[in-house]
């Protein structure tokens, strides 16, 4: 089993935990003030304030609703994202106990940031890890600045292209890594996390994993050597991790 090396709060899952409480809280106001427009009511027993009092509170109500349901569908956004990595995260542990697993990192490199969702560092290298928990028919490739993602309505989404985000982190890394004196090459890989989901994406910048796939493929990927890499001592692991941890915000 891989060595987990930080086990802080998952900031997508702190995210959804606060757009949740934000969310009940409306909800509370909006059961706090239909109580108080039934308690006047029933004190004045006129029909101008049952009037006016159903005009005014059905207005917060609806005002009310309305951004309780903004702060709902970010937290079912958060909340998918957060249950991708955390599939991801069970995956990685899987590695052989030669493997170090860093989740969820936010590194300042250069006034520039830099965030992962996971790290992988090991005898066989070093592996920029983004998962996406997207679902329809996506396809694209390098070159394209969106892909296209279809559902079975036939409806058209575009997203900004996941290759680019994983080869703008791969590229900081290892501009890090080169300004501390390390010459080693980063691989990346695009996780597709949803059950959901057809990936065709054309990819040389980051190997392509979906959730069908048998998860030792993704293991036996990982401690695959490229060739131009030599093998990472623990010596050399430890310090990685350790410039990591010294360049992680959280």
């Amino acid at each position: 089993m891989a060595k987990v090396i930080n086990k802080h709060k998952n900031s997508l899952k702190e995210k959804y935990q606060k757009q949740i409480k934000l969310y009940s809280i409306f909800m509370f106001d909006i059961l706090l003030i239909i109580c108080i427009y039934l308690l006047v009511s029933f004190y004045f027993k006129h029909v101008a304030v049952f009037a006016v009092g159903l005009l005014i509170t059905g207005f917060m109500i609806y005002e009310i609703n309305k951004r309780a349901k903004v702060h709902k569908k970010e937290a079912k956004k958060y909340h998918i994202g957060y249950m991708g990595e955390k599939h991801v995260s069970k995956l990685l542990k899987r590695l052989p106990r030669s493997y170090n697993v860093i989740n969820d990192l936010d590194l300042l490199i250069n006034t520039e940031r830099c965030q992962m969702d996971h790290l992988v560092i090991g005898p066989s290298g070093i592996y920029v890890i983004e998962t996406k928990n997207y679902t329809g028919q996506l396809k694209g490739n390098d070159y394209d600045e969106v892909i296209s993602q279809t559902f079975e309505s036939s409806k058209i989404h575009y997203k900004k292209n996941p290759t680019h985000q994983i080869d703008r982190q791969m590229d900081l890394f290892k501009q890090l890594l080169y300004e501390h004196g390390y010459t080693i090459d980063v691989r990346g890989i695009l996780f597709f996390a949803n059950k959901h989901v057809k990936v065709e994406i054309d990819s040389d910048i980051a190997a392509i994993f979906t959730i069908d796939q048998n998860c030792q493929e993704l293991s036996d990927y990982i401690k695959t050597n490229d060739s131009t890499n030599k093998p990472l001592t623990r010596d050399i692991q430890r310090e990685l991790i350790h410039l990591v941890l010294e360049y992680n915000e959280k």
